[in-house]
């Protein structure tokens, strides 16, 4: 589902440019105490071969071992996933606040995963950190069913065509960030999956004043997403993507139902407002939200936890910066999105009966759910962002930083590189091969116009490893007023 944001003005803001800022190695952690600090290193070339951990890499016990934390940290099982595949908290330090740092919310955003490894590395050797007055939670990968389907690309050259050979993305529904119960008037969702079951007993049992999920993006720069109106803590987040050379998105998810802070800074959607306003509307309410609570929303009804989202991008794209007309309109953008949507709709619903006969494992039935439920949701996606071309604004020529931000980009393909990957090699089909032939198409056009660049990794975690420390000290200060 998705939903222009209300203040399109913001579109027009002014883009964020990348001043050429001097490398930061460390960054002030405030303790519970604020008498004294312990460095945490950001940038630098301390792992000049960072690699994004693989599944087998991410069960707690390893990770603690790895990290010479045996006898330190406490690992609990808290369950599996769907797929079978374990999925563990790890827990260090002690303090009367607990913090509770999410890994793989969805399954190809592994660079959060990363994180947690290299903030758990980081107590091995500094023991203040254990005595900051907070104890931390990890839960590596929620998602390891997804993290799985999408290991392919963790190692080899980070460019687009690998990524998208080895791409895998849930359906809505059962992406463990929104599967959370959710029961309010005209709308009820029980359907937890056994990640968000796994979470939520995380959460019953930290009860944390603090909620970090580490999200990516695949372009776009990064943005935050805070469950409360922090100004202070809002306006210090934003100015750390530039001290780790990474652009600042100051529309955020400019289809999604946020509220803004300030540029760059969000609200979490608001869904009971959504639903809200479909049932006064008479409209079926599974037509505008068909999935559960957010683990913010969760989060923040039962226990007052302040949650933040820190967005990374796995690659940066020249026009990020570019404030020249682009000589499209967001009208424009949109009616190309829904001819794209169109065309993917004809071919799926055409190659995945054939598709479905030959499918086995459960990792095949998980590429033929994700591409079942695109057909199945098609006609909503175009009517929804239909009603944005409504807006006059929408009308005026876009900028090139703009354009980055509202065009379909990488996921105009992601459909296509799901299904590419169910296709026998061998297969002459004509619809297989209308598949293949679109997807190469997209590919290079795609490709011609965002030159993109990978983000480094040290780069990218260290944006997020910053963000939580903020969300940290805000709550220390908050506390202590």
């Amino acid at each position: 589902p998705t939903q222009i944001r209300s203040s399109t003005a913001s579109m027009y803001a002014d883009c964020n440019r990348m001043p050429n800022l001097p490398v930061h190695s460390r960054r002030t952690f405030l303790q519970a105490s604020l008498a004294a600090s312990v460095g945490w290193p950001l940038l630098g070339a301390a792992h000049p071969q960072l690699e994004l951990p693989l599944p087998n890499q991410l069960d707690g016990a390893s990770i603690v071992r790895r990290a010479g934390l045996a006898g330190t940290a406490r690992v609990e099982r808290l369950g599996a996933s769907r797929g079978g595949r374990p999925i563990d908290l790890i827990s260090i330090g002690s303090g009367d606040r607990n913090a509770l740092i999410v890994g793989a919310p969805h399954a190809n955003e592994p660079i959060g995963c990363l994180t947690i490894v290299r903030m758990l590395e980081r107590f091995a050797f500094d023991r203040t950190l254990h005595d900051s007055g907070w104890q931390w939670h990890f839960i590596p990968a929620i998602d390891m069913d997804g993290i799985t389907l999408n290991q392919g690309w963790f190692r080899g050259p980070r460019t687009l065509h690998h990524y998208l050979d080895n791409f895998y993305r849930p359906p809505f529904r059962l992406q463990p960030e929104y599967s959370f119960p959710l029961e309010v008037p005209g709308y009820r969702f029980t359907a937890e999956t056994p990640e968000s079951t796994c979470w939520r007993q995380a959460l019953e049992h930290v009860r944390p004043q603090l909620q970090c999920s580490l999200h990516g993006a695949d372009t776009g720069g990064s943005f935050f997403i805070l469950s409360e109106d922090r100004p202070a803590l809002a306006a210090e987040l934003v100015t750390l993507p530039a001290a780790h050379r990474i652009t600042l998105n100051r529309l955020g998810e400019t289809f999604a139902d946020l509220h803004e802070f300030r540029p760059g800074a969000f609200s979490f959607p608001k869904l009971e407002d959504k639903i809200a306003r479909a049932v006064a509307a008479g409209t079926p309410p599974d037509s505008v939200w068909n999935a559960g609570d957010s683990s913010a929303g969760f989060a923040a009804k039962r226990f007052h936890t302040l949650s933040m989202t820190c967005e990374v991008p796995l690659w940066r794209d020249p026009r990020e910066e570019d404030t020249r007309d682009s000589g499209l309109t967001l009208v424009d953008v949109i009616s190309q999105e829904q001819a794209m949507l169109r065309e993917d709709e004809k071919l799926l619903r055409g190659l995945l009966p054939t598709l479905r006969t030959r499918l086995t494992t459960f990792d095949e039935q998980s590429l033929a759910a994700s591409l079942g439920d695109f057909v199945a949701s098609a006609d909503e996606w175009v009517q929804e962002i239909e009603e944005a071309k409504s807006d006059p604004i929408a009308r005026k020529t876009l900028r090139n930083c703009d354009l980055v931000q509202y065009e379909f980009g990488a996921a105009s393909l992601r459909n296509l590189a799901m299904a590419r990957r169910l296709l026998p090699a061998s297969s002459t089909d004509s619809t297989a091969t209308a598949v293949r032939s679109l997807f190469a198409s997209r590919l290079a056009a795609y490709s011609r116009a965002a030159k993109l660049l990978p983000v480094p990794l040290e780069q990218s975690t260290g944006l997020q490893r910053s963000a939580i420390l903020a969300a940290t000290r805000s709550i220390h200060t908050a506390q202590s007023s």
